[in-house]
């Protein structure tokens, strides 16, 4: 009987370890906004900050409209993060460009000018349209940002 039962749980043991069928070898969304982002700026030391975002396009609109009123967590990592006096460059990614681009600005409207801050790049990858609001607050408070247009 102890036989058994140790063959059954090792069959279990065997079988919970097997594989679960095709994996993808295909680099998800997030993935491939990193690497445009490494393309055009060319650096080694880098940090992405994803952004996240719900399935409803609706509710990733109310997010950013708000986002200047109340903020959120990742705007908050996001402002303490840019406000480090050494970091490396910065990518900030999300599923929803509109909503990735108003935490960027609600992060970037809440810093000031400071001369100890880290200079190194900023990139956000999505739609080119997001660069005429972005870049000027960016460039408000001394930080490099490049917006990567990506479909």
């Amino acid at each position: 009987m102890l036989h058994c039962l140790l063959l059954f749980i090792s069959l279990v043991f065997i079988a919970g370890c097997a594989g679960t069928g095709q994996q993808s070898k295909q680099p998800s969304p997030q993935q491939i906004k990193v690497v445009a982002c490494m393309a055009a700026i060319q650096s080694t030391d880098w940090i992405a900050l994803e952004v996240p975002s719900s399935k409803s396009g609706i509710a990733n609109k109310m997010a950013a409209a708000t986002m200047k009123m109340g903020g959120s967590i990742t705007v908050d990592a996001l402002v303490k993060v840019l406000s480090q006096p050494t970091r490396p460059a910065l990518a900030v990614i999300g599923e929803s460009d509109e909503l990735t681009a108003a935490t960027l600005q609600a992060a970037l409207d809440k810093l000031a000018p400071a001369p100890g801050r880290s200079k190194k790049p900023i990139c956000f990858v999505g739609e080119a349209s997001y660069a005429a609001q972005l870049k000027p607050v960016a460039e408000s408070v001394g930080l490099p940002l490049f917006v990567v247009p990506h479909p």
